[in-house]
């Protein structure tokens, strides 16, 4: 499995969780992603201290889009805004 996992709000709520849960997903054999709303790197990216781990920086577009354009077609995602992530079909009458 993909799983995309959000900084801001997510990741930094608390740091050793998903910490866990990157070592137990990754030893399963999953591969885990940052999906974040931040539009560039910043320094403040080093404490999290995962360099096998590839972050999208998505600025104002929808994570899946990011995602799909870098070759990422994510199974789980972990995000406390999830309209960031893909446009709700349900809402758009696609369901």
């Amino acid at each position: 499995m993909i799983i995309a996992i959000d900084i801001d709000n997510t990741w930094t709520k608390d740091p050793k969780f998903f910490n866990s849960i990157y070592e137990i997903a990754t030893a399963y054999g999953h591969n885990i992603i940052i999906a974040t709303g931040r539009k560039e790197y910043s320094n403040d990216m080093d404490k999290f201290d995962l360099p096998d781990v590839p972050v999208l920086y998505c600025g104002d577009e929808l994570k899946e889009t990011v995602a799909l354009r870098n070759g990422y077609t994510v199974d789980i995602w972990i995000d406390d805004s999830p309209g960031t992530i893909q446009e709700c079909k349900k809402r758009s009458g696609e369901l």
